[in-house]
């Protein structure tokens, strides 16, 4: 009958302690690479059972990564994934889509590195798994002040930035009485909001928070079946209706005393939501009141009115995120910190008006 094969084997068998072996075998700790190389080779001589996907993983010959989000059904992440994957083709690796958010079982996965759709996500990963856990990860974020409770480098899509681009355009455009348009109960709309009240406040723009158009699923929907703000397409799948949330944001509108001459809303789905919601109503974009959205993504093609926006190009934010995880991988030179671009579109939704 053959022996089964320890760990203590294997560390007598590489010269290296039975400590380094499990950090090698579980991924979860730092071993100098020549003390890796030789407990990777001595596990496989002498025939160690449990090593194909830790060894695998180890050697990064998997040349797959995975993309934890749940959904893809909005444009903005849509657009982002087919970046990943066609980024990822280029350079002979394969992308997996995680939409549970399974964390725990990424050490049961042959994958060789994790790509997380934004800073939440990456910090809920680095505070619990990848706390001890040593595969490579980066991120999307959004905030420069983002931290993590293990270093991820990131692909930072600067939502100061954002909204300072946006105000500068309404601006510029002649407008002084800029609303903001937005859900009030997650963090990202949250930052954004706060970014707009900052700069407005700095601009000594009086009142504007009179401008504030903001939906909360808390108070807004009472009364109203919650679902009818999700697409439902089966019974495990569901997908927040921002569309729909534009249009109660028009609502919002005509109820508003002071009433802003433009409005950037939070994303393109809001705005066309909004537009679509004011133009049945009686009010005529960009003549009456301007919207300006904020993705640039191709739904505005859609639109008879294109749609004006603040471009995030959510596609090279994807390529860029796989081309600095494989240069990880393959240890290439990389930053920690790498800017997104972002960029104004014109389209027929934001009137220049007289200074």
């Amino acid at each position: 009958m053959n022996k089964k094969i320890t760990r203590e084997d294997i560390a007598k068998a590489a010269g290296v302690s039975v400590t380094a072996v499990s950090r090698t075998i579980n991924n979860s700790g730092y071993v100098k690479q020549d003390k890796k190389d030789r407990i990777i080779k001595a596990a496989k001589e002498l025939g160690y059972k449990n090593t194909s996907i830790t060894l695998a993983m180890q050697q990064q010959k998997t040349k797959q990564i995975i993309f934890f989000k749940e959904d893809l059904t909005g444009a903005y992440f849509n657009q982002m994934f087919h970046g990943i994957t066609r980024e990822a083709k280029k350079r002979d690796y394969r992308v997996l889509l995680d939409a549970q958010y399974d964390f725990a079982n990424i050490k049961n996965l042959l994958v060789d590195g994790i790509i997380f759709p934004n800073d939440s996500v990456a910090e809920k990963y680095a505070s619990t798994v990848g706390h001890n856990y040593m595969l490579p990860t980066v991120t999307v974020a959004f905030n420069m002040a983002s931290q993590f409770s293990k270093s991820i480098p990131e692909v930072l899509l600067d939502d100061r930035d954002v909204i300072n681009t946006a105000i500068d355009y309404l601006l510029n455009m002649g407008h002084r009485k800029i609303g903001i348009a937005t859900p009030s109960d997650s963090s990202y709309s949250k930052y954004r909001l706060g970014f707009w009240e900052a700069r407005l406040a700095f601009e000594r723009i009086e009142n504007y928070r009179d401008y504030e158009i903001l939906i909360d699923s808390h108070t807004d929907f009472v009364g109203v079946d919650d679902m009818e703000f999700y697409y439902n397409v089966s019974n495990t799948f569901e997908y927040f209706d921002l569309f729909h949330i534009g249009e109660l944001a028009a609502e919002k509108y005509m109820r508003t005393k002071r009433k802003a001459s433009a409005y950037l809303c939070f994303n393109d789905d809001m705005a066309h939501g909004m537009i679509n919601r004011l133009e049945f109503l009686g009010v005529n974009v960009p003549e009456d009141v301007s919207i300006l959205g904020i993705d640039g993504t191709y739904i505005r093609n859609h639109y008879q009115k294109k749609l004006s926006s603040i471009a995030t190009f959510p596609e090279r934010i994807g390529a860029d995120c796989v081309n600095l995880l494989i240069n990880i991988l393959e240890k290439k030179p990389y930053k920690y910190v790498n800017w997104a671009k972002i960029k104004i579109l014109e389209g027929d939704t934001v009137k220049k008006i007289n200074l």
